[in-house]
């Protein structure tokens, strides 16, 4: 939602209007990074499974 609304140029309550807030912190930013940097360890490990055998 944060980012929606700074891309959106809305103010959003809490941050000074002068100030750039940090997206990266956001919770849904932060789970949807995780869900991609697993899938790729899931799909780098499964590579290497399949060339140890």
């Amino acid at each position: 939602m944060i980012r929606r609304l700074w891309s959106e140029g809305q103010h959003i309550l809490g941050i000074p209007a002068d100030e750039t807030p940090d997206l990266n912190s956001c919770l849904f930013s932060r789970k949807n990074r995780r869900a991609i940097v697993k899938e790729s360890l899931d799909s780098v490990l499964k590579q290497a499974n399949i060339q140890i055998w």
